[in-house]
């Protein structure tokens, strides 16, 4: 079709200069060994034959080289398609460089010269003349067994004019099927239904799963509180949706420490090595510290007053650097606010007095853990 020489010069336009438009050259050798059968004639033949595909062969992983780095869609052609291409663009191309004959060996030496453009142009040219002749082939087949069930049927009636009624038919047929057909061809290439949306249906579905992950993360914490530090870990499980948010539940737990959170936020450069994610966090992290103070008691012998101490984080904001496209190094900053306060303070061991104390005021909590974070697509 004329299409197809349009088609290929705006597809090759966006494809870069270097190495495209250049003519490159390849030099083989190669060694034929004679068997009982052969002469010298037949042993050249031979190894010229050889020494082509060796050639050939270089060619064509050259080619997929060059368009994979300029990211044209070679994928798309099939290597048998290529390798017709190069044949096609290359068949006057061989040059011998040397030649030995000792009677036992054929030693050959060649150069092929094959340009990047030319191939690509030639491919798309095959590709689109094998899909044309593709579609011929299913509306004809189609055509054929409507018209073959209409003479049946017709001879069963055994009517001239019935005969007249269902050739028409069959024409009809024969025109419909033709739009038919060219769909079930683009359904069979997108493997959908006979509607002829199964294809886009299921390249819908591939493309909305696309930047999803699972979230699974294991990291030990450092915690510091306004009454108190610790240690421990946390185990953290979500995802990151195809947008980019950010959506984790927390369980962790430590020296003194332990608590639930959910957080949320926004995953920048989701599907790149490095990502950053910012976002908030909200739940309970409580932590509990005991004071003991042993004094002389007014009745004689020795009391003890014991004061334990809640300071809670309610909720705050954190950053998270992620290094890694699967297996990820976890880096995360967390800072939250909450309550210190409740205090119950035990006087006395020795009248079993017991007094509440109110709360005292704004808890800081800064969290800083690392570890490792698997970041698997859906």
């Amino acid at each position: 079709m004329k299409k197809a020489p349009i088609i290929c010069f705006f597809a090759l336009m966006f494809l870069s200069v270097n190495s495209f438009g250049q003519t490159e050259k390849f030099v083989k050798e190669y060694v034929y060994r004679l068997e009982d059968e052969d002469s010298k004639s037949s042993a050249k033949t031979k190894a010229q034959e050889e020494l082509r595909k060796m050639l050939l062969t270089e060619v064509l992983g050259y080619v997929r080289r060059v368009n994979a780095a300029n990211d044209f869609s070679s994928e798309d052609i099939s290597v048998n398609i290529y390798k017709k291409a190069i044949t096609a663009t290359t068949h006057n191309k061989l040059n011998i460089l040397a030649e030995k004959f000792d009677g036992f060996e054929y030693y050959i030496k060649g150069e092929i010269e094959a340009n990047v453009s030319e191939i690509n142009t030639s491919a798309l040219e095959l590709k689109n003349t094998q899909e044309e002749q593709e579609t011929a082939a299913v509306v004809a087949s189609s055509s054929q067994a409507a018209g073959s069930s209409g003479q049946n049927v017709a001879g069963a009636i055994g009517g001239a004019a019935a005969t007249a009624a269902v050739n028409t038919a069959a024409g009809i047929a024969q025109d419909a099927l033709g739009e038919a057909a060219a769909n079930i061809t683009g359904n069979i290439a997108g493997g959908g239904s006979s509607n002829g949306s199964g294809g886009l249906l299921q390249e819908d579905t591939k493309r909305s799963k696309e930047g999803r992950y699972f979230v699974y993360s294991m990291r030990g914490e450092y915690v510091v509180m306004s009454r108190t530090k610790g240690i421990g870990g946390c185990i953290e499980l979500g995802r990151i949706g195809k947008s980019g948010f950010y959506n984790t539940s927390q369980f962790l737990g430590g020296f003194q420490y332990w608590g639930y959170e959910q957080n949320l936020g926004g995953c920048l450069n989701k599907d790149g090595a490095i990502r950053n994610i910012l976002g908030a966090s909200l739940g309970t992290r409580i932590a509990i510290k005991n004071f003991t103070y042993h004094y002389p008691s007014y009745g004689g012998g020795t009391a003890t007053d014991t004061d334990i101490g809640f300071n809670c984080g309610f909720g705050g904001a954190f950053w998270k650097l992620l290094f890694g496209a699967k297996n990820n190094f976890d880096i995360t900053n967390k800072f939250m606010l909450g309550y210190m306060g409740n205090h119950v303070r035990f006087l006395g061991t020795m009248n079993g007095n017991i007094s509440y104390n109110g709360g005292e005021g704004i808890n800081f909590t800064y969290v800083l853990s690392a570890g490792y974070t698997l970041t698997k697509k859906r």
